[in-house]
């Protein structure tokens, strides 16, 4: 049921979700967090408010979290649904039923969700301040001057970093307000884990390190990303674990079991500056399957064991098909910043890029519109919903945008289109050039290009192509395309050319 009525509400309410929220939401991840984090840290902002709200998930107001969704959902029965589950009360170790008269379901389904709707308030306080003050460079750079300090906010669920553009008094007091933001929705910050740090001296936030360190061999600083020590104690401790217990198991149970730990842990911290971090868990991992191998036969000497287990004369356990899992092997990457390049399901991208710069929180008929995932543009439907795919339109005769107000829309029955622009262009115009060249130095015309990489019928009104000379008329308007020359060169890749078209050479009108 909580399920169900997750589908229903988070299409509603991710239509006015900011992009500096990235926890628990569709398509975003906590790496995405850390790009934001590692961006900002970049462009100057180095003082960093580390804020965490005290049991949140424990302490959210029913009644004002209740007001916040009546603004946006108008089902009294949707509503008395979601008021059901947190009133639902707690059923205790001892047997007993708790009533829950503040915060959300542990372990529910629904219960990220409703977090985030409440912890929205805060993402809309420092959107609105942003668009309110600081929307532009030159507005920034003047509070600069001014004494004023900038900042920006990174939150993931109930963690979040204030990162700040000024001094340590400007971010005490960003504290402050951001404790009275959150006061109407019944949270605190915790005094413990709540503190004020700099870029240089580093923080922890969701198991990365995160700190500004002078380049070997350079006097340049930069920001780097690595696994942070409380998450390579949690690692370790795990492995230790499993080559603590029995050792009357086969090696292959003991490696299947590490593979899983060793291919989950690399995977997450992959995306920084991890190589040193993985050779030290390689070798601590390596140890420890030794020191169990060693357990497991007592009264023979090294020799035998290792010729058992690490065979081919290496050093690297194994066991029938079973290989340790080598965490030095893993390549890291670098994971981008995409801050509004992220999509929101139920809102268009120039919404996201206004609610990224400055500050809106969607439209007021966004929630008509918050099943589609794109609108307009090449190829897509407005009417296409979440759970399906976008496909080709079929009464399109151009891959370009449809023109602006004023401009004439292509029909089916049109003879020309003009010339695709962006990759499709570039692409045209160096199949176009390239095919001129060769007439010229064969000295013949070149052939029509035509584009046929499916097979596809054709739609009723349209005429198949001639695939050596001009465009003929077919005796059975469904009959199928099927190329008879290998000489056709296509003027752009397949995937956007579903059916059969043809231009002949020289034309300057491009793709028909």
């Amino acid at each position: 049921m909580q399920a169900s009525l997750k589908l229903v509400l988070e299409p509603i309410f991710e239509a006015d979700f900011h992009p500096c929220s990235s926890g628990f939401r569709p398509m975003r991840r906590a790496h995405d967090a850390i790009a934001e984090t590692r961006t900002f840290a970049t462009k100057g902002y180095h003082w960093v408010v580390e804020g965490d709200v005290q049991a949140c998930f424990d302490s959210i107001d029913h009644t004002a979290l209740m007001r916040r969704m009546r603004r946006r959902v108008g089902d009294k029965r949707v509503l008395a649904l979601v008021k059901a589950f947190l009133k639902a009360g707690i059923l205790t170790e001892d047997g007993a039923d708790r009533d829950t008269r503040t915060g959300t379901p542990q372990g529910g389904i629904l219960s990220p969700l409703l977090a985030n709707i409440a912890l929205s308030v805060l993402d809309e306080f420092f959107a609105e301040t942003w668009a309110r003050h600081s929307a532009t460079y030159s507005a920034r750079r003047g509070r600069r001057r001014r004494g004023l300090s900038n900042w920006r906010l990174v939150r993931y669920a109930d963690d979040f970093l204030v990162l700040v553009f000024g001094t340590r008094e400007h971010a005490e007091a960003i504290r402050d307000q951001v404790g009275a933001v959150l006061a109407p929705m019944g949270l605190r910050l915790s005094a413990e884990k709540t503190k004020i740090t700099h870029i240089d001296e580093g923080l922890d936030f969701l198991r990365w390190r995160v700190q500004r360190h002078r380049k070997r061999g350079t006097t340049k600083r930069h920001i780097y990303t690595y696994p942070a020590k409380k998450a390579l104690r949690a690692v370790t401790a795990t492995v230790k674990a499993l080559c603590c217990q029995d050792v009357n198991r086969s090696l292959a149970a003991l490696i299947w079991q590490l593979n899983r730990v060793l291919r989950g842990w690399t995977a997450y911290f992959r995306a920084g500056v991890s190589n040193a971090t993985f050779e030290y868990l390689r070798a601590y991992t390596w140890r420890r399957v030794i020191a169990w191998i060693r357990r497991k036969h007592r009264r023979i000497s090294w020799k035998e064991p290792r010729r058992r287990y690490c065979p081919d004369d290496g050093w690297w356990p194994r066991h029938r098909e079973a290989i340790l899992f080598n965490p030095g092997a893993v390549c890291t990457t670098h994971y981008r910043y995409r801050g509004t390049a992220i999509p929101s399901p139920g809102r268009t991208r120039h919404e996201d890029l206004t609610a990224a710069h400055h500050g809106t929180c969607g439209k007021p008929d966004a929630r008509k519109r918050a099943r589609p995932v794109w609108e307009g543009g090449p190829g897509k439907r407005t009417d296409r919903k979440i759970d399906t795919a976008p496909r080709a339109d079929p009464t399109r005769t151009s891959w370009r945008r449809p023109p602006g107000p004023g401009g004439t829309s292509p029909t089916r029955s049109s003879t020309s289109s003009p010339t695709p622009t962006g990759w499709r262009g570039r692409w045209w115009r160096r199949t176009t050039a390239r095919r001129a060249r060769r007439s010229r130095s064969t000295g013949r015309a070149s052939a029509a290009v035509v584009v046929s990489y499916r097979k596809r019928r054709t739609p009723p009104g349209w005429s198949p192509t001639c695939w050596r000379g001009s465009p003929t008329r077919s005796a059975s308007p469904n009959a199928w395309c099927s190329p008879s020359s290998s000489r056709a060169r296509p003027p752009w890749p397949p995937a956007r050319c579903p059916r059969q078209r043809s231009v002949p050479a020289g034309d300057p009108q491009g793709p028909r």
